[in-house]
């Protein structure tokens, strides 16, 4: 007897992701690395879960450029991709089994390199070590001018009263749109 399960029509057709135009893998891989995790309510109002952390827009990316040459050509000619994927505590704080990953600010340039000037998406929920705090210093004094959506929480005093990141707040900013901090 044979399994239904299992059985193949002959009028179905299957469609793989080889066959997809490449608008509509550039849409799912967008969705995919959407680091700010917009959905829409039933009020049909755009909502966003800032720091909800069970995503992980990098790591969604990284493992989808690896799949075939089709899809890692789409993503790495795709800085905008990259450019709304900047989650500090990926970045920062990356971890692998045994402890702190060792090449985790090469990473960090890595995405960034690939970002080129595309407008920047950059979350942090955890910043709350001297060397984080210095790391999102350096990063908003060398992009200012390319951040477009910032949300970044930290744990603690708060660390960002230095005159350098008031210098920063006084600068043009033309692609913000979102500063939660």
């Amino acid at each position: 007897m044979e399994n239904s399960d299992h059985t193949i029509h002959s009028n179905t057709r299957q469609i793989d992701s080889l066959t997809l135009p490449r608008d509509v893998l550039w849409s799912i891989f967008s969705i995919n690395a959407d680091l700010f995790g917009c959905h829409v309510t039933e009020s049909l109002s755009i909502e966003t879960k800032p720091f909800e952390s069970s995503r992980d827009p990098l790591l969604n990316l990284r493992y989808s450029s690896q799949v075939c040459s089709t899809w890692r050509g789409i993503i790495l000619e795709s800085p905008s991709l990259w450019a709304r994927s900047i989650d500090l505590d990926r970045l920062i704080y990356l971890k692998r089994p045994g402890g702190i990953f060792r090449d985790r600010f090469l990473w960090f340039d890595e995405v960034l390199r690939r970002a080129a000037r595309a407008p920047l998406w950059v979350k942090g929920s955890n910043i709350f070590e001297e060397l984080a705090v210095r790391i999102v210093l350096e990063l908003l004094e060398r992009e200012w001018d390319r951040i477009e959506r910032l949300v970044v929480r930290y744990i603690g005093a708060y660390p960002f009263k230095s005159g350098g990141f008031k210098d920063i707040l006084m600068r043009p900013a033309p692609y913000l749109k979102q500063f939660l901090l």
